[in-house]
């Protein structure tokens, strides 16, 4: 471990204080993961970490000694800083002491990525809360769903959001980024059933079967889905509204038809 950085002028400090925006990020190449268990599932899938920030005393108080020591094996670069530095880089109420700076993961482009013949690819269009995208990925990762794909990506796959949102499977699940029309495009081409999920919707997700290549379509909260999946080829699935609110949270309607799948699958 190296010496003890006490300045919050450090230039490594610094530099990782940047990568808490969008511009920092894209600047440098990197990105910022918080917490151990964050940092130690970007490690297993192979994110190249450059450097982790450790405060022993947050890490003592948070009792995270543990997972101090799984990154110590894995001999990745550890140094230790005051409080006062921890304070400026972690994020929220994240205080288990240990902050890490990463090379950005590239992502195979989802031309090149041949899907299995069984399984639900979940597309979310223009979905703009980071939260929002990690919380999805997530329950993707729990529930058996094959792939994520970001069509029309509106936020930013690797924002410090995105990975707490994710608790870190945003390094490890297959996750592919494209336009919704190449989206669109590629479904149709590997001979995906295509549901969108619309307020309006006609079939109730119960009836929808979700065997085999099945992809379900998600769109922002704010503005729903763009005309382009009004087309041919792409049915309407909704889930029933039975109270005074008219739509969910699109990482709680995700969840419900994910586990939907997942039930019909098992079966």
């Amino acid at each position: 471990m190296d010496s003890k950085l006490t300045s919050l002028q450090n230039t490594r400090v610094r530099q990782a204080q940047r990568l808490r925006k969008k511009r920092g990020r894209q600047q440098q190449g990197k990105i910022i993961i918080d917490g151990g268990r964050e940092i130690l599932r970007a490690a297993d899938a192979g994110c190249q970490i450059t450097e982790i920030f450790l405060c022993p005393e947050w890490s003592e108080a948070a009792g995270s000694e543990l997972l101090c020591q799984q990154l110590v094996d894995l001999g990745l670069p550890i140094v230790s800083v005051t409080e006062t530095i921890m304070q400026r880089l972690a994020y929220g109420d994240r205080t288990d002491g240990l902050v890490a700076v990463a090379v950005a993961p590239e992502r195979v482009p989802l031309s090149q990525w041949d899907p299995p013949a069984d399984g639900l690819v979940a597309v979310l269009e223009r979905v703009e809360k980071p939260g929002n995208v990690g919380a999805l990925i997530r329950t993707a990762d729990a529930s058996g769903v094959t792939a994520l794909v970001l069509a029309d990506a509106a936020s930013d796959l690797y924002s410090p959001n995105t990975i707490r949102a994710s608790v870190g499977t945003v390094f490890s699940f297959p996750v592919f980024q494209a336009t919704a029309e190449s989206a669109l495009n590629w479904l149709r081409k590997n001979e995906f059933q295509i549901w969108a999920c619309q307020v309006e919707g006609k079939t109730d997700y119960h009836a929808v079967d979700w065997q085999g290549r099945s992809a379900l379509v998600l769109g922002s909260e704010a503005h729903g889905l763009t005309p382009v999946w009004n087309t041919e080829g792409v049915d309407s699935v909704v889930l029933p509204m039975l109270g005074n609110a008219d739509s969910l949270n699109v990482s709680i309607t995700g969840a419900v038809l994910f586990y939907e799948a997942l039930r019909q699958r098992q079966k």
